[in-house]
């Protein structure tokens, strides 16, 4: 089943493939999931653990923290402005744009049931 991208940054957590990281934190109910950069991103939303209206949040030592929304099949995001707490740059993204450089110094992440609801389904579907 291993075949989301994988690098250094989860085996020091521990783990050999980054579906085990996955898999680990759902179970424990961590609320996010952290990844670092935008090989994850890329990977997740490939195959389909990330989804059109799925929400993501970016941290930068604490100084930016911002969520947006997956918005369309190329995994553009938007960035969430309804919010009053942690909104996102207003307008639509590349994940480039959002995922590179010092905006994301503190990893980006995703919340658990989101990953949890989507790695179940896509485990069973791979099953078949």
């Amino acid at each position: 089943m291993e075949k989301l991208f994988v690098d250094e940054f989860v085996k020091q957590l521990g783990f050999s493939s980054t579906e085990d990281y996955i898999e680990s934190y759902v179970k424990q109910r961590v609320p996010w999931i952290d990844f670092p950069d935008l090989d994850y991103y890329r990977s997740l939303f490939e195959n389909n653990y990330l989804r059109i209206g799925n929400c993501i949040r970016t941290s930068d030592r604490g100084n930016i923290d911002e969520f947006y929304q997956v918005v369309d099949e190329k995994g553009n995001l938007r960035g969430v402005t309804e919010i009053p707490a942690h909104q996102g740059m207003k307008g639509i993204f590349s994940p480039e744009e959002i995922l590179i450089g010092e905006r994301i110094s503190s990893n980006w992440c995703v919340h658990h049931q989101t990953l949890g609801k989507n790695f179940r389904l896509n485990t069973r579907e791979n099953e078949k």
